[in-house]
């Protein structure tokens, strides 16, 4: 391999040798390309083009780098390229350096990165040489602009998706012009072939991410547009005279993957290899006791100072020993039979002494959260986890305005350590007298607190790293705020949650790697369309990066809102359902102390949550003009689990029609046209029907219903089609799956049963009848449940919990 340095850009080239090759007109061309994909720098004009390495087609063409006012195409520039071997998260491969140098300017880097010979997406850095005598700060850079998207043909079915963060909405459009924070998604056909283009974020260190389509060229004949990738920061990268500085921020584009879902979870799978992204999964509910105890508090109204006094709180549940308490509650309400769960305190006190930037015991007992016989972090931990549950806790890391929720006499004892030194600014999370005391506050909770949650991230985004004043002066905006949220994770421990509410700002996925979920609601007990669809439509990022949290629902009357004519059971069973697939975590609002039998039914159908990094796809997204009404889960090629969700406001029947064959893209679920599929519905307990793969699945619902479907492709012998333990049928709660032996006659597997409940599993005979049925340690039976279409049900009890073997004999 031959190394290039053009001005100022580095490239890395997967061929055995970079290319320099001489244009008519004497302009040199640098080339660096795999077997999918190709850069084409052209080091005459300082611009460049993304190509298809299969055809040789420019995808994106005649795109240039920014750093603030610079950029890569001005004439002054002289550039230079170099090429080198990388290795990095996402895998080895090569990368192609350009560097921009001219008297009197600062020398522009960008960096390309491809990987292997078969990955089809290419990776961005851009950076900075500070060649004058003075230091200068730099607020935004684009590693991208300018380029023309799809050159060359005319367009149809254009559709954009955003993908904001917090409670800023995502959404579909059909305008091929976008911005959206962190990534964004242009699919559309060209020449009757599916095209699609993902831009977006990668690696976070010291800027926001941005990404945007524009118009370019001829709209009007061929909706053209171009793209841009941005990084900005309200305070900027302070660099000194003589220093280079080249980012870990880092960006993606993709654009050879046809299919939408496809093209955005390649993405998502990329975006949680380059940040390390594991987060822990909330597989349990977690009851917050500021709305059980604040919020909703007594059925005849708020308890009077219930904010301000925990003991107040209902059941004195926003203490230490109510925390505990609800614990016991919920095991006597049968709960932990299923799952375990956690109990949110919540010291958000707003005196102007509080326990905020204190966030110790002594503290946390002054004002009433910790109380005896839970009086200190320790006890409170050891209380809950005897139960069987976990305990969480709550911070505030900032000042709001003029009402600080940083102690005023923490601020007092400590104003060297607060954002330029003033005392009515938060602490300097850069000052290393801070970051010592975070490790020891927090490291102090490691162990007895399984999480937290941290609240007014908007404000620590808009009044403090946005205002800069740091004791490092080289850090940013973005640097602040994520370095606020390593401490306290570190501190946590690696196995601990941690939650951000950040509602509207700083609309960036600053803290993935760090926070394991993130709030998308302004606080509400209610659930409406928009708002699964804020989550359900960043289906790739759920519980791959993060988990998205809908906040706190009610099991009592989250449904009831504008228009809602439903019932209340299809009512909760839909919160429940849809938030177990499209968010990644459930808050309770109301105590175990007054959850009725048939919600705690309900409730212990939808748990535990998932583990596995994935989520469904909303697969209506593209073709239905509202909210997504359909999400399928591809459990594997003969197995989905489909959810329809009757999202029509005022609420009313509505008949939802599922194509099952055809492209995802056009709204259909891929599968086999040739084969036959079982449909069997979980919440009504009803065997939907035998369906073609030709043909569609058509369901009418009740007004706000939510179904989840069981859609097995029929085999030549006996299989299972459901459960009735769990929402997902079989995912969760079929350890070993069902197996056919044909020399025997036999289907057997392994049920996790709960003690003394019935397990039941459905099963398709296709053609062969039961003869009797055995496990390992209980009583297995077979009951008729559709003899007209061969169905039967095994029915599973035992005394102990567990996993319990049973075999079906067939005749």
């Amino acid at each position: 391999m031959r190394l290039y340095l053009i001005c100022g850009i580095i490239f890395a080239v997967f061929v055995p040798c970079a290319i320099a090759a001489q244009k008519p007109g004497g302009e040199t061309v640098q080339r660096l390309q795999n077997r999918r994909v190709g850069v084409v720098f052209d080091l005459a004009r300082g611009t460049y083009d993304l190509l298809d390495a299969a055809s040789g087609q420019a995808v994106v063409k005649g795109a240039r780098a920014e750093v603030a006012q610079w950029a890569s195409d001005d004439p002054a520039y002289d550039r230079t390229a170099r090429t080198s071997e990388v290795r990095d998260e996402l895998g080895s491969g090569h990368s192609l350096t350009v560097e921009c140098a001219a008297a009197g300017k600062p020398s522009l880097l960008l960096e390309f990165r491809i990987y292997g010979e078969e990955r089809g997406y290419v990776v961005l850095r851009s950076g900075w040489k500070n060649t004058g005598a003075e230091a200068f700060r730099v607020k935004d850079f684009r590693p991208l602009a300018g380029g023309a998207v799809f050159p060359g043909g005319g367009w149809s079915d254009v559709r954009t998706l955003t993908s904001n963060s917090g409670c800023n909405q995502a959404a579909v459009s059909l305008s091929p012009f976008a911005r959206s924070g962190n990534n964004l998604l242009l699919t559309l056909r060209q020449d009757g072939r599916r095209r699609s283009l993902v831009l977006g974020g990668l690696k976070t260190a010291d800027f926001t991410k941005w990404a945007r389509t524009r118009p370019s060229g001829d709209v009007s004949r061929h909706a053209a547009a171009s793209a841009a990738l941005e990084a900005s920061d309200p305070i900027g990268k302070l660099l000194e005279a003589g220093e280079i500085y080249l980012p870990d921020d880092s960006f993606y584009i993709d654009f050879l993957t046809p299919n939408p879902f496809a093209a955005l979870e390649g993405y998502g799978r990329r975006l949680r290899a380059a940040t390390g992204a594991k987060p822990s999964p909330y597989d349990f509910p977690t009851v917050c006791a500021w709305y059980a105890g604040c919020y909703h508090s007594h059925p005849n109204g708020p308890v009077p100072g219930a904010q301000e006094n925990p003991a107040r709180t209902l059941y004195r549940i926003n203490t230490t020993p109510g925390i505990v308490e609800e614990m016991r509650k919920a095991r006597e309400a049968g709960l932990f039979r299923y799952v375990r769960m956690a109990g949110r305190l919540v010291p958000d006190m707003y005196h102007t002494n509080n326990p905020q930037g204190w966030w110790d015991d002594a503290h946390w007992q002054r004002d009433g959260y910790y109380a005896a016989p839970y009086e200190t972090s320790a006890k409170y931990g050891a209380g809950v986890h005897r139960e069987g549950g976990l305990a969480f806790t709550y911070i505030q890391p900032t000042c709001v305005g003029l009402k600080s929720l940083i102690s005023r006499d923490f601020r007092a004892q400590h104003p060297d350590w607060l954002c330029g030194k003033s005392l009515d600014r938060t602490l300097d999370y850069t000052h290393p007298a801070v970051q010592e005391y975070m490790q020891k506050v927090f490291g102090a909770l490691r162990g007895n607190i399984d999480g937290l949650m941290v609240d007014y991230c908007d404000d620590l985004w808009q009044s403090e790293a946005s205002q800069g004043g740091f004791h490092d002066r080289h850090a940013t905006g973005a640097a602040f705020y994520r370095t606020f949220f390593r401490l306290v994770k570190d501190g946590l421990g690696p196995n601990s949650w941690l939650h951000e509410r950040n509602v509207g700002q700083p609309n960036n996925d600053l803290t993935l790697g760090i926070v394991d979920s993130q709030r998308t609601s302004w606080d509400s007990t209610q659930i409406a369309p928009e708002l699964v669809s804020r989550s359900g439509l960043r289906w790739y990022k759920n519980r791959v990066v993060i988990a998205y949290d809908m906040d706190g629902k009610s099991l009592t009357d989250a449904w009831i809102g504008r228009g809602w004519t439903g019932s209340d059971r299809d009512g909760r069973r839909m919160t429940l359902t849809m938030a177990y697939v499209a968010a990644g975590r459930l808050l309770l609002t109301r105590s175990f102390h007054d959850m009725p039998p048939a919600t705690l039914h309900d409730l212990s159908r939808t748990f535990p949550y998932p583990s596995e990094p994935r989520s469904a796809r909303p697969v209506d997204a593209f073709t239905h003009p509202g909210w997504p009404r359909v999400y399928d889960y591809a459990v594997n090629d003969h197995w989905h689990q489909l959810t329809l969700y009757n999202n029509t406001l005022p609420t009313r029947a509505e008949t939802i029609s599922v194509p099952l064959a055809g492209d995802s893209a056009d709204g259909a679920l891929g599968l086999r046209a040739d084969r036959e599929y079982y449909a069997y519905d979980f919440w009504n307990d009803r065997y939907a029907g035998r369906i073609p793969g030709a043909g569609r699945l058509v369901e009418t619902l009740r007004p706000g219903e939510a179904r989840m479907i069981a859609l097995h492709e029929v085999e030549p012998r006996p299989q299972f089609l459901a459960t009735d333990r769990h929402l997902m049928q079989g995912l969760l709660d079929l350890p070993s799956k069902p197996v056919w032996d044909e020399r025997s006659g036999t289907l057997s597997g392994s049920a996790r049963v709960v003690a003394d409940e019935a397990f039941r599993i459905v099963i398709a005979g296709n053609g062969r009848t039961p003869k009797s049925a055995t496990c390992a340690a209980g009583e297995a039976r077979v009951e008729p449940v559709d003899a007209a279409h061969g169905l039967h049900v095994l029915v599973l009890e035992a005394k102990q919990a567990g996993d319990l073997a049973w075999s079906l004999s067939f005749q």
